[in-house]
C-alpha cells in the first residue's frame, strides 16, 4: 500500500513560527511533526509515502534525506498549490496500485491507526472510502460528519455555525482502488478534498472514531496546546 501526506500548506496563521520552516516541520517531542506521521505509516507497513511540498520545500527535503527511511519517500514538489484534491489527482497513478491512504500533514494525534486500518480492511460493504473522525470540542471550526448506526457517512458539513454533530473530520482517509475513477473525474476547479470530493462520497464512506488526543496545529494556540502535553 502507498500513502500521500499533504504537506504543501503555507502555515500563515502560525505567524513567526513558520517564517523559516513549513508547519509540518514544527517540533513535537523534539521531532518534526512530519517525522512522527511518517513513522506511524511505516509501522503500518506502507510501501511508499508520497509527500507534496511547496513552501520551504528544501527544508523538508533536507530533513527527510537524512533519515533512514528516505528510500520509501517520494517527494512531489509543486510550483503552485494544487489544492488537496488537485494534489491527490496529480499523484493518483503513484498511489493506487492498491487501497491507499491520504492524510493532512498538520495534525498531531496519538492514535496509532492500527484499528483504523483493521476497520477498513474488514469492510464488506460497497463503500469507497474509510475516514477517521474524532470528537471535537469546537465542531463549528471543523468539517463534521453525520453517521448512521452502521458507521456509514450520511452527510458532511464543512465549518458551519450550527453543526449538527461534534464528530469532526480528522483528514485521514483510506480509499479503495475503486474510488480512482471518482477522483479522476473531478473537474479542474474541484481542487479541495473536503469541499469537492467528500460530498460525492456521501453514502459510500464509513467513519472510524480515533482514540486518544487529536489536534490541528494550524494556529499558535493549538500548537502550544500540544507542547503542554510533553
Amino acid at each position: 500500500m502507498n500513502a500521500l501526506i499533504l504537506a504543501g500548506g503555507l502555515g500563515t496563521r502560525l505567524g513567526a513560527l513558520t517564517q523559516e520552516i513549513p508547519k509540518v516541520m514544527l517540533p513535537i517531542k523534539k521531532k518534526p511533526l512530519i517525522d512522527i506521521l511518517i513513522r506511524k505509516l511505516l509501522d503500518l507497513n506502507f510501501d511508499k509515502i508520497i509527500i507534496n511540498t511547496y513552501y520551504r520545500s528544501e527544508v523538508i527535503q533536507a530533513y527527510l534525506q537524512s533519515q533512514d527511511y528516505y528510500s520509501k519517500i517520494l517527494l512531489a514538489p509543486e510550483t503552485y498549490l494544487l489544492g488537496t484534491a488537485g494534489t491527490l489527482k496529480k499523484n493518483i497513478s503513484d498511489l493506487a496500485d492498491d487501497d491507499f491512504l491520504v492524510m493532512h500533514g498538520d495534525n498531531y494525534f496519538t492514535d496509532d491507526l492500527h484499528e483504523f486500518m483493521r476497520f477498513h480492511k474488514l469492510d464488506s460493504t460497497n463503500s469507497l472510502m474509510t475516514m477517521a473522525i474524532f470528537e471535537s470540542p469546537t465542531p463549528e471550526l471543523c468539517g463534521v460528519v453525520e453517521i448512521d448506526k452502521n458507521s456509514l457517512v450520511t452527510n458532511f458539513h464543512e465549518k458551519t455555525h450550527n453543526p449538527p454533530t461534534n464528530l469532526a473530520n480528522a483528514a485521514i482517509y483510506m480509499f479503495k482502488k475503486e474510488c480512482v475513477s471518482v477522483i479522476l473525474n473531478l473537474d479542474k476547479d474541484e481542487t479541495d478534498i473536503s469541499l469537492h470530493l467528500l460530498p460525492k462520497l456521501v453514502g459510500q464512506s464509513r467513519a472510524f472514531k480515533l482514540g486518544g488526543y487529536f489536534v490541528d496545529i494550524g494556529t499558535p494556540d493549538r500548537y502550544n496546546s500540544v507542547k503542554t502535553l510533553m
